[in-house]
């Protein structure tokens, strides 16, 4: 007897994740340089400082769009595309500027409606916090607190403004170092933490030379964990893709010394994207 066949079925998605996925019916597609100019204006006009985190951050700092999931089975599916899921934007606030900030886009009423949390497994992390949606758009975005990724309020002063970026840009060694906190002393949301670490360390050849120059205590151990060469080459895995790359996102060290003079890979604004 034959092997039999089994006829592929289409991903069913709940309805609630569709909307996440797809927008409403008659959305435009997200335009998220104006969204963040929108934002921005918002913000300044209220005197509260921000940043981006997740997404946007990761994708300056070397890592390709994370996006999809499979929510049938509960299981993140990572794939690096452009359009097929937006994730959410994520505008990090001091923590106690969250009231503040939500009730700033709570009354900007032309341009999002409160929206209830995500259901996207990769951003469940982030449901108890505000969201809103972009009205007539399929975007969007979440309010959240400098402490869930563990960021002192003095992170905010070190928030770099550069005409090119699209956005207020957070340091790397702030961002890995909050994450690296939470994911070694609290243990909330984790796993999702560590994801991120990773994906950072191989879009930016974290080494060990910058873990000593920005980190400390269990964040600096924990990192240089995933900072060797055998942990980068461990996480490339044996597919042929990847062969002679230096990390999962680095090809050679030509395209090395492009990623480590990237502006906010370390604390000197002089730094070049």
């Amino acid at each position: 007897m034959g092997l039999r066949r089994h006829r592929p079925q289409l991903l069913r998605l709940p309805p609630e994740l569709q909307v996440d996925v797809h927008g409403f019916p008659g959305d435009l597609p997200s335009d998220v340089p104006t969204i963040l100019s929108t934002i921005s204006t918002l913000m300044h006009e209220n005197d509260v400082r921000w940043c981006a985190t997740g997404d946007l951050l990761l994708a300056h700092y070397g890592v390709p769009k994370i996006t999809g999931v499979r929510e049938a089975y509960c299981i993140p599916i990572w794939r690096y595309v452009d359009d097929a899921y937006e994730q959410d934007i994520e505008i990090c606030v001091p923590s106690e500027k969250l009231i503040q900030a939500q009730e700033i886009f709570n009354a900007a009423t032309e341009l999002c409606m409160p929206f209830r949390p995500g259901r996207s497994n990769y951003n469940q992390h982030l449901s108890r916090y505000p969201r809103f949606k972009i009205k007539g758009m399929n975007q969007c975005f979440c309010v959240v607190p400098g402490s869930h990724f563990g960021l002192p309020l003095k992170a905010f002063d070190d928030i770099m403004d550069f005409p090119h970026l699209r956005f207020p840009l957070l340091p790397l060694p702030h961002y890995v170092k909050g994450l690296a906190n939470i994911a070694t002393t609290e243990g909330t949301d984790s796993s999702n933490f560590v994801s991120q670490i990773e994906f950072l360390v191989d879009g930016m050849d974290i080494d060990e030379e910058w873990c000593h120059n920005y980190l400390d205590g269990l964040a600096q151990a924990f990192v240089l964990g995933e900072s060797t060469r055998s942990a980068k080459k461990a996480r490339m895995g044996p597919h042929p893709k990847y062969e002679g790359n230096l990390t999962t996102f680095i090809h050679d060290e030509s395209e090395r010394q492009d990623i480590i003079r990237v502006v906010g890979r370390g604390m000197d604004r002089r730094s070049e994207l």
